[in-house]
């Protein structure tokens, strides 16, 4: 994750100049875009292969925030990540409407009930 950071603080403005300033045709906003999604694996533990363009695109503030550390922007990058392949695996299994409906009511009820948890606390089996 330190990694991730770490690269994103070094080149986050340079890579956000190129995507507003680029045509998405053009070599340099594939690179950036490319480059990112190293980043943004780095950062969050997705394989790069899991990360699609929008889920850069539409998640930009964040890693700006990310750059910086910020621990809550990074727990929605790796949100951001876990919808993406939800939507791949509905899209990429051809599913039927049910099953599609089962997958995103199931990944639904898991981020309703994931637990609050600040960053480097310490968890225990102590109830």
């Amino acid at each position: 994750m330190n990694k991730g950071v770490e690269t994103l603080a070094k080149n986050f403005d340079k890579w956000e100049d190129i995507l507003s300033n680029s045509t998405d045709t053009s070599y340099e906003y594939f690179d950036a875009i490319d480059q990112l999604k190293d980043a943004m694996s780095d950062l969050t533990g997705v394989s790069k292969d899991f990360i699609s363009d929008n889920t850069i695109l539409n998640n930009m503030e964040d890693l700006k925030l990310a750059a910086d550390g910020d621990a809550e922007a990074i727990d929605r990058l790796k949100m951001a990540c876990a919808d993406d392949i939800i939507a791949r695996i509905v899209v990429d299994n051809g599913l039927t409407e049910e099953q599609k409906q089962t997958i995103e009511t199931l990944w639904s009820n898991l981020r309703a009930n994931l637990p609050d948890i600040e960053a480097g606390v310490t968890l225990s089996g102590d109830d």
